[in-house]
């Protein structure tokens, strides 16, 4: 929506004396108009405990159920999860609907949503939860309550780090159990490891982070996605 007040009052001519310093200044004006009138600009957060972004959520449902989030875990459209574009995946957050003061708790475990200014992608279930389904789009502040397990932040500074490619993600360990099987057959080093309740299935495990990103084309390739994380 508009804001009136928004678009640029028609001033002057520019005069040669203006040319030099025109097309940069030209820029930052426009920055600044689109800033203004979006009412909103996208900030990156970095998913420190109790950080808050505000913004606008959208949902995601049937067309996505059953297939692999950018962590690796099947997407289900009932369950509580969302996605968004820098928060460490594992992230949990409180989600409060700016409109009716309904909140919900969810793990961030995908990535998005890529459209306009929109800050987080909402599992159906999610949005149901905050009764914004028919509404489509709705106002939320976010807030980080619970940071992202240590082997999924790159902050670490441990001479000891290492660097594994994660598969999946699962609550249930039978099916963390069935993919760390199926990986086994032609991977080495495949494991799962519990963190607060998820069962993350990892292969590989190198010293450098550019090994690690070789597997993950390598197993992207296969049809497998995966991402590197730190350990």
């Amino acid at each position: 929506m508009k804001r009136r007040g928004c678009a640029p009052r028609s001033g002057r001519p520019l005069t040669t004396a203006h040319v030099h310093s025109g097309a940069v200044l030209v820029a930052l004006l426009l920055m600044l108009v689109l800033e203004g009138c979006s009412g909103q600009t996208y900030t990156r957060p970095t998913g420190d405990l109790g950080e808050v972004q505000r913004g606008a959520a959208s949902w995601y449902g049937k067309k996505f159920h059953g297939r692999p989030t950018a962590s690796g875990e099947i997407y289900d459209m009932y369950g509580l999860s969302a996605a968004h574009r820098t928060l460490p995946l594992g992230t949990v957050v409180e989600v409060t609907h700016v409109g009716n003061s309904r909140r919900v708790t969810v793990e961030i475990n995908d990535r998005g949503p890529f459209v306009g200014r929109r800050i987080i992608d909402l599992s159906y279930g999610a949005a149901r939860k905050l009764r914004m389904v028919d509404e489509g789009v709705a106002q939320v502040e976010v807030r980080v309550v619970k940071t992202a397990a240590r082997s999924l932040v790159n902050a670490s500074t441990s001479p000891l780090r290492r660097y594994t490619v994660q598969v999946g993600s699962y609550r249930d360990v039978a099916n963390a159990e069935r993919l760390r099987a199926e990986l086994a057959r032609s991977h080495a080093q495949v494991r799962i490891q519990a963190i607060d309740g998820w069962h993350r299935v990892q292969v590989g495990l190198y010293k450098k982070r550019k090994d690690a990103e070789s597997l993950r084309r390598r197993l992207r390739r296969q049809g497998i996605q995966g991402y590197v994380v730190g350990i």
